[in-house]
């Protein structure tokens, strides 16, 4: 009977251990599936300002919801602090792509106001970007 004791006991425990490692787990691969899944779009955004191209912007992410103060000392916990630290990484890279941009996309605007040719070229694509916004650009 006291071998029936232990082995219920043991189950249990190894079922709980079980249990918190699979929720753990299943935040990690849940919050890194959202990280990676936009890194193609940023490096695509990435590239279009390398060539000059300054209207399209970063789409934000979600910052992470993992509380620090919860997590454990073991390996889970390690590898939801590390992801967690990544996405804090991808919210900073972001932001600072958009505020090149941003600061780019002013620059721009302050060259094109001493030239007449810019001044009307940067009027047209204002105009054209309202006409969209409006929606009443042609098919």
């Amino acid at each position: 009977m006291a071998g029936g004791v232990g082995l219920s006991l043991a189950l249990t425990l190894g079922l709980g251990i079980s249990r918190g490692i699979s929720a753990a787990l299943k935040v990690a691969i849940n919050n890194l599936d959202g990280f990676v899944a936009g890194w193609d779009e940023k490096a695509q955004i990435a590239t279009a300002i390398s060539k000059g191209d300054l209207d399209r912007d970063v789409t934000r992410s979600a910052a992470l919801e993992i509380d620090a103060s919860a997590l454990s000392r073991d390996e889970t916990g390690q590898l939801l602090t590390i992801v967690r630290t990544l996405s804090q990484g991808q919210l900073s890279f972001e932001g600072a792509i958009t505020n090149m941009t941003q600061s780019l996309r002013q620059k721009r605007r302050e060259e094109a106001a001493s030239d007449p040719q810019q001044i009307a070229q940067l009027l047209q694509e204002q105009v054209g970007e309202a006409v969209k916004f409006q929606g009443l650009e042609h098919a």
